[in-house]
């Protein structure tokens, strides 16, 4: 159907309606194409030859912009040229610097990677990264896990069974907990109990986060270093207070870290509220992105941009068709038409 619809010139109708619109695009991790060691986790990763075409083919379509450009295309549009794009890559994973920027660079493509400072100096995984791996391994009889008092359902009968499962304890722990902070002190409880050291020596080939020398090896090299929280908190789950410290410590670290003002934010999850949009203007940030597919304007909030997260895979016309908005459109379309049956 894409194909169908790239023939016909409707993806490119809709490209050139929107020429005058930032495009951001969102990506996470990026795994080289040999992988890393042991199992593979079950959260996808974009392959880095998915990246490298994927690139190419928006190249043709688009002019890549950096983070000191967006204003200006905000305010003025294209200029009579190729609709606008900015890259930015969210979580900090090691993998964005050693694997997605060299392809960026390659391509002539400036981008920015968002981390989050605790795991920045630490170089600590992520515990969803580490609640997936951890349940890849778990005991196939384990029916229940407990995650601080609160009994939760799993199933671990296959490998698409157990990634669902750590799908569904971090979506269902969200509603368990009066605090974030208590949510994620219980997650990793309940991820120690289970987890050996030889999981996560494998678990860092695959989704190793950058360390204060990458980060300032990275800014050095012109890799646009913005902050994604100390913690990673939903920083729209957080009081004032939470949030203010979140946005402001982080910052400072990665100003210590890089000599160089930190300009840029991205809500984790794309959790943001009235209080946390607040916070990150009074600390001082000139962008935000949030998880919000959409386009950005010169009426959009500078700190609530919305972005398109890259396909993992596809073929040429599915990419445009995501990056322009179709798909989003095609399946609005067909949710109305079916009521929202599959």
């Amino acid at each position: 159907m894409y194909g169908f619809l790239q023939i016909t010139g409707v993806i490119a109708a809709v490209r050139w309606f929107r020429r005058n619109q930032l495009t951001a695009v969102c990506l996470h991790g990026v795994v080289s194409d040999e992988g890393g060691v042991g199992v593979a986790p079950t959260r996808w990763q974009l392959r880095a030859s998915d990246l490298d075409r994927q690139i190419s083919i928006l190249k043709k379509k688009y002019r890549f912009v950096s983070l000191d450009e967006i204003e200006d295309v905000l305010r003025n549009g294209n200029g009579g040229g190729k609709p606008c794009c900015f890259v930015t890559l969210d979580d900090g994973y090691s993998s964005a610097w050693k694997v997605a920027w060299p392809i960026l660079k390659k391509h002539g493509v400036p981008g920015v990677v968002f981390v989050a400072t605790e795991h920045m100096a630490a170089g600590k995984l992520f515990w969803w990264d580490r609640l997936d791996y951890t349940m890849m391994h778990m005991p196939k009889s384990i029916r229940s896990v407990t995650v601080g008092g609160h009994n939760i359902p799993v199933t671990l009968d296959s490998r698409k069974a157990r990634a669902a499962s750590a799908r569904f304890v971090t979506q269902h722990s969200r509603g368990l907990f009066e605090h974030e902070q208590a949510r994620f002190k219980a997650l990793e409880a309940f991820i120690q109990e289970y987890e050996r050291e030889e999981w996560l020596e494998d678990l860092k080939s695959w989704v190793g986060v950058m360390t204060s020398d990458d980060v300032a090896e990275a800014s050095d090299s012109g890799f646009e270093i913005g902050s994604h929280t100390v913690h990673h908190y939903r920083l729209g789950d957080l009081d004032r207070e939470a949030a203010r410290k979140e946005l402001r410590e982080s910052k400072a670290a990665i100003e210590h870290v890089t000599k160089k003002t930190c300009r840029s934010f991205c809500y984790p999850e794309g959790s943001l509220n009235d209080i946390s949009r607040d916070e990150v203007e009074s600390a001082g940030y000139e962008f935000a992105f949030c998880s919000e597919a959409g386009f950005n304007g010169p009426d959009s909030d500078r700190l609530a941009l919305r972005r398109w997260h890259l396909p993992n895979g596809g073929s040429s016309a599915y990419v445009l068709a995501r990056v322009s908005g179709v798909e989003h459109a095609v399946l609005k379309i067909r949710t109305l038409l079916t009521g929202g049956r599959k």
